[in-house]
This record gives structure tokens, C-alpha cells and sequence, in this order.
């Protein structure tokens, strides 16, 4: 049997061509680089909802790997949940209208005082991916 190397080189680069084009199609995932970590502490570190990553932009935390979901998330109805509250004359928002327009435990196997509900921060603003999913990955 012949051994790769004695292969004319024009056949070893159609081998690798080959082989490179059948590995590219294994998967429709992009890659993301990244030069930082994907989250940051949670601010309800107990619940390990991570929520935003950057609030003032609406960057939830799981959209720094997950990009195309995150940029669909931002135009729905979802991204604005908190707004909504804040755009009602005062006093006309109720505690309980938080629970389904922020992060928290509605939507969820989580329980108790989480997200949103455990502190009022406005990591938690909106309904975000967690809403529904649960709490992100905890750092280990």
C-alpha cells in the first residue's frame, strides 16, 4: 500500500480539499471568538441567573456565544418588557407585573425569590433568554 507521501501532490491537496469540505458540513453552528468571559457574576449569585451582560445595550449574556438569537431576540416584543412598565403613568405598575416583565422564576423550573425578585437590579430588565431556559452556566 502506498503511503500518503508517494501520492502525486495534486492528489494529497484534493484529499485535504475533500477532507476539509466534508468536515465544514458537520455542523451549521458558527464559531464565535471571543477575548473575554461570555458572562459576569450574577448579580443574584445565589440563583445563577446572569441576566444582561451589558444592560445599557441589551446584550444578554447568552448572546455572546449564541449572536444570531441575540440579535433576533433584541427586535420582539421581549426585549422591551421592562420599558413597557417604566412608559405607564406612575404608580399604575404593580409589584406583581415585574414578575412576568423581568428575569425571575414565571416561565421556569426555578422557585422562590430569584433573578429579578431576589435583587432589583436592571441586569434582570426584560424577558430574557433565561425567562423561559432558567439560570445560565455557573462559573466552576
Amino acid at each position: 500500500m502506498n503511503s500518503p507521501s508517494s501520492f502525486p501532490r495534486g492528489h494529497r491537496l484534493l484529499g485535504w480539499l475533500v477532507l476539509l469540505a466534508g468536515l465544514s458540513g458537520c455542523t451549521t453552528e458558527k464559531i464565535v471568538f471571543r477575548d473575554r468571559e461570555p458572562f459576569n457574576e450574577p448579580k443574584d449569585a445565589a440563583s445563577g441567573f446572569v441576566g444582561y451582560y451589558t444592560a445599557a445595550t441589551k446584550q444578554t449574556a447568552c448572546a455572546n456565544c449564541h449572536v444570531g438569537t441575540g440579535r433576533d431576540w433584541k427586535k420582539t416584543g421581549h426585549a422591551k418588557a421592562h420599558k413597557t412598565l417604566a412608559d405607564l403613568p406612575s404608580g399604575v405598575a404593580q409589584t406583581s407585573c415585574y414578575d412576568c416583565h423581568t428575569v425571575g422564576p414565571n416561565g421556569n423550573r426555578t422557585t422562590g425569590n430569584v433573578g429579578y425578585k431576589a435583587v432589583r437590579d436592571s441586569a434582570y430588565h426584560d424577558v430574557q433568554c433565561e425567562a423561559c431556559h432558567g439560570p445560565g452556566p455557573r462559573k466552576t
